[in-house]
């Protein structure tokens, strides 16, 4: 049985990365408008990101380089996640045939 507990939608996932994002900001000592002007993403954009989680994903990894976070997003889907030996196997022999 699937745990659906252990996933994220995709708004609470938002605002997971919305209060991260706003956490690291402070903890940087960053205003809203000083952000704003290191990144080159508008006030406005950033208001609106830290109250509803809605940004572009460019602007959203201008905000990170800004903070110095932006390698970190890289990781995010680098490798897949294999859930059991026998899922990582049919892995590997699709990759295998799909080389041939």
């Amino acid at each position: 049985m699937i745990n659906l507990d252990a996933y994220l939608m995709p708004s609470e996932m938002r605002w997971k990365l919305r209060d991260r994002f706003r956490e690291r900001r402070k903890e940087c000592g960053y205003s809203q408008q000083a952000i704003a002007k290191k990144s080159g993403v508008s006030l406005g954009s950033i208001k609106r990101f830290e109250q509803t989680g809605e940004i572009s994903l460019t602007s959203f990894c201008k905000l990170l380089a800004a903070i110095g976070y932006l390698n970190d997003l890289d990781e995010v889907m680098k490798q897949p996640t294999y859930h059991s030996l026998d899922q990582m196997q049919k892995e590997l022999d699709r990759k295998k045939r799909s080389h041939k």
